[in-house]
């Protein structure tokens, strides 16, 4: 209910006062960092009490330094594994002469061949009847492309070349009639014949039906040549692979230190912000009304005191883990150590006897039928027609923009000039003309030029007929193709391979391959890793000790009347979530004034679609990048409407109210992630570019240099059960506020509810009494006067009789 009230009012507030600004608001702060401020100060509120809690009641061992920190209990549980000598000894094992393994290349290339075939053969869709006779509709519309007539044109040009000089005026005038009305329709033909070629769509369709339906079977094929894996000496890799046990530690370790190279500053400015935000108003206003938080100053105390010592061995750890060197060598260690530990070998003789099956699996033949090598042939020729078919087009545009296509079009002009003045010799009907032969030769110099160049364009267009011909060639054969063998070829093979092939070897074995394609450096390029190790182990020890220092400074406060509230808190966890909060509130913030761009990245990014589209369809580039570029863009304008949705929403709402809402952080969670690296996508610019040197490479890559990574799953993650723990957040300072009024209070005020209470029911029980007694004694009473009632009525009766017998003696004696 509340929701939907929220809602209700910001439609209404966004109706009526648009423009209309938060009183916490400033003009220059959107709502999504109003609402990213106080969800930083909310959560370092809550790692400052984490912190103290911790320091006062350990769950953990340093798990005080991981709530200070902002890094998980696993990451810093490892801290005190850190060993500057194993370290040494896990470099030297990685980097050793023996692991040279460029022995295993080829093995390595059939092997991800393998893989790759069981990937297609699991994504891979066979086209299916209705797609089929698209694919058939289509090729049948390309089969109806017709030869260019060019029989008017060269008529034309043998009448340009039977134009000569005559003595015959008749003769000359029908000529040149005939001269003029050819090179005047020469403009009329050209067009004719050059828009007579049809524009052919459907390429690209016939590209998503049956193109990863050919890629696997040219892989099938490719893997089938590449031949079968020769066996090697594996002593020494199946040695490494063995010590998956012991490199365990090692690659949590590493783990650990890669985590502490890239962790957030939030540390370094956490006591100098809280203290601000503890007079700010945002936490005034959602915690307590807007009123002063002294209490929670006052509770806080001791942590300002200790934070300063807990900075430093912040500062300590992190001195050189923040240096790109290290972060490159811990990286490069963790990828290979978790490489080998992902393996899971316990012994040499089991990683042998594995790898002895991997083989049996990847050298099995695959055989090829002749229809599907017809297959393969004829759809490489359906696309090399699809390619010619472009470049005829091409051809064309460039004809028409020669120079020699401009003196075509322009001969009437040039015919004009043969109309020079003939003489009359002689009277009718003898009479004859008579010209000057100098001023026709003259004149006809400039014709030759029309006659050669129409020459050239029925040369060119003759070319391009040529071209249509072996266009509808093979287009024909891919009719001719028969796909019901091809089907069943491809069905019996892949079930053949499915069934051979263990899954639980196949990825076990897959991160042996990784290692060898990428096997570690030298020596000498973990020198700052295994130094830090050493300098980390020291670090660690020191920070130990003064964490314990800490402890016993704190032990005081364990009896305190606020510490059981602070470890009930202790349990939930706001800081990661609140965090994570403002990191994407930030995000999107920066999103919507960036938007621009992006729109600018993803336009460059269709303009150079359609050109990749015009690459080779096994070209992997095409056929990876282009769906992931449709993905990514679908992505981000989704993301981008639930966005601008919010903060339509939000804008007109106070932080309190905003901060009320369950699903403020929690739905978070539920906006599409484009998952958009810049570095990936600066590599695939500089790899088209190899390919494609164009003005549509030129400005998607400059685009690239002006957005930023959208890839948050991470703090997605981190967003669930927000609105639970915030709540622990208030419950503890209601907590405290109620434990601080209950110790100011005099022994009436704590007492006086029970007291009204007892008195309450002492004068229930003596009006209880009171009425009982009453009854009581008016019950004997009324007994008593009953009793005497019945005593006097039978006394009379007895001295009724007692009457009637001395009546009775008195009669009797007269």
């Amino acid at each position: 209910m509340k929701v939907t009230i929220v809602l209700l009012l910001g439609l209404l507030c966004q109706w009526s006062a648009p423009s209309s600004t938060p009183s916490n608001a400033t003009s220059e702060d959107s709502v999504f960092l109003r609402i990213a401020t106080s969800l930083d100060a909310h959560s370092r509120l809550a790692a400052a009490l984490n912190t103290l809690a911790e320091l006062i009641n350990p769950t953990k061992p340093n798990s005080a330094l991981g709530k200070y920190f902002l890094l998980d209990d696993s990451i810093v549980s490892e801290l005190t594994n850190v060993d500057g000598t194993q370290a040494e000894r896990i470099v030297e094992e990685l980097t050793h002469p023996i692991y040279n393994l460029t022995a295993f290349n080829e093995t390595s290339e059939r092997f991800k061949l393998f893989q790759k075939l069981h990937q297609l053969i699991n994504t891979t869709v066979i086209p299916g009847k209705e797609e089929k006779d698209e694919v058939a509709a289509i090729v049948e519309g390309w089969n109806k492309l017709k030869f260019l007539d060019l029989n008017l044109l060269k008529f034309h040009h043998h009448s340009l070349d039977n134009f000569a000089f005559s003595k015959d005026k008749a003769v000359v005038e029908s000529k040149m009639q005939g001269a003029v009305a050819a090179v005047a329709t020469i403009p009329t033909l050209l067009e004719a014949v050059t828009k007579g070629i049809p524009k052919i769509d459907g390429r690209h369709r016939v590209e998503e039906i049956f193109g990863d339906f050919e890629f696997l079977i040219s892989s099938l094929k490719a893997y089938h040549e590449n031949g079968s894996v020769d066996d090697v000496d594996v002593e020494n890799l199946a040695e490494l692979f063995s010590k998956s046990q012991s490199f365990g530690t090692g690659s949590r370790v590493s783990r650990m230190l890669s985590e502490l190279g890239r962790a957030s500053n939030f540390p370094q400015m956490l006591a100098l912000h809280l203290k601000q935000d503890l007079d700010g108003e945002s936490l005034r206003k959602v915690l307590n009304k807007g009123a002063n938080l002294t209490l929670l100053k006052t509770i806080l105390n001791p942590f300002f005191e200790v934070e300063p010592i807990l900075l430093s061995i912040w500062n300590d750890l992190r001195s050189d883990a923040k240096t790109d060197a290290f972060k490159t060598s811990s990286d490069t260690v963790l990828r290979l150590l978790n490489l080998i530990t992902s393996g899971g070998f316990t012994s040499e003789s089991e990683f042998k006897a594995s790898w002895t099956h991997l083989n049996r699996t990847v050298k099995s033949e695959i055989p090829i039928s002749n229809d599907v090598t017809y297959f393969l042939d004829s759809f490489k020729s359906l696309f090399e027609a699809f390619d010619e078919y472009a470049e005829v087009l091409k051809k064309v545009e460039d004809l028409k923009k020669s120079k020699d296509f401009s003196t075509a079009v322009k001969g009437v002009e040039r015919i004009e000039t043969l109309k020079v003045e003939y003489q009359t010799k002689g009277v009718p009907p003898n009479h004859s003309y008579i010209m000057d032969m100098a001023k026709f030769e003259e004149a006809m110099e400039t014709v030759e030029g029309v006659r050669s160049s129409l020459k050239v364009i029925l040369d060119e267009l003759e070319k391009i007929n040529g071209t249509i011909s072996a266009i509808k060639k093979k287009i024909s054969s891919f009719s001719s193709w028969k796909s019901d063998e091809t089907e069943k070829w491809l069905k019996q093979i892949s079930e053949n391979l499915r069934k051979s092939t263990d899954q639980n070897l196949l990825s076990r074995m897959s991160n042996v391959f990784k290692f060898i394609d990428s096997p570690p450096r030298s020596l000498s390029d973990f020198n700052d890793f295994t130094q830090f190790c050493s300098k980390l182990a020291e670090y660690v020890k020191t920070g130990t000790s003064k964490v314990e220092g800490l402890k016993t400074k704190l032990s005081n406060l364990k009896e305190d009347k606020y510490t059981k509230y602070l470890v009930q808190f202790n349990e939930y966890n706001v800081t990661q979530k609140f965090n994570s909060g403002a990191i994407l509130f930030r995000l999107f913030d920066r999103v919507i004034k960036s938007s621009a761009s992006f729109e600018a990245f993803f336009k460059n990014g269709d303009l150079l679609e359609i050109e990749i589209q015009n690459l080779n369809c096994n070209n992997s580039m095409r056929r990876g990048w282009v769906k992931k570029m449709k993905s990514t863009k679908s992505k981000f304008f989704d993301m981008k409407d639930q966005i601008l949705k919010r903060n339509t929403f939000y804008t007109p709402e106070s932080i309190e109210n905003l901060m009320s809402l369950r699903w403020l952080v929690e739905n978070l969670a539920d906006i599409p992630n484009p998952s958009l690296r810049v570095s990936e996508w600066s590599d695939f610019a500089k790899q088209v570019k190899k390919s494609i040197n164009t003005t549509a490479v030129t400005a998607f890559e400059a685009s690239v240099g002006n957005i930023f990574d959208l890839n948050f799953a991470a703090h997605q993650e981190k967003c669930s059960m927000a609105y639970s723990n915030y709540k622990a957040l208030l419950r503890f300072h209601k907590s405290i506020l109620a434990a601080e009024k209950v110790s100011h209070l005099t022994f009436w005020d704590y007492n006086k509810n029970w007291i009204k209470i007892v008195g309450f029911c002492f004068v229930t029980i003596l009006i209880n009494a009171v009425i009982y007694a009453w009854t009581h004694i008016s019950l004997e009473r009324k007994a008593k006067e009953s009793e005497e009632s019945e005593e006097l009525e039978d006394f009379n009766e007895k001295w009724e009789e007692f009457e009637k017998k001395k009546r009775g003696q008195f009669m009797g004696t007269y």
